[in-house]
């Protein structure tokens, strides 16, 4: 993960975009485990693409395949994926 260490500063996934687009970079994946306050930060995600004319792609950090039968995580699977849903009509 490239920029892990400017994320484990502090610094938020959209303020690094620009950077990375001038590394000649068109697609940006952002990762869920770094969004705090997801409605927020959507907004101004979306508000910095459009600056940027790059495009996002999303990372969720949830296993593919699990023998576990645990509701809650299934659960939370099906928020992420509402989440993802929301991303893409930001």
């Amino acid at each position: 993960m490239f920029f892990k260490d400017l994320i484990d500063t502090g610094v938020k996934q959209w303020e690094i975009f620009k950077l990375v687009k001038s590394l000649g970079v068109s697609k940006i994946e952002i990762r869920r485990e770094w969004i705090v306050d997801f409605q927020k930060e959507i907004e101004i995600m979306a508000l910095e693409v459009e600056r940027q004319g790059i495009e996002l792609l999303y990372s969720v950090p949830i296993p593919l395949f699990s023998r576990s039968s645990d509701y809650t995580s299934i659960t939370t699977k099906a928020k992420q994926f509402i989440e993802a849903i929301q991303l893409a009509k930001a």
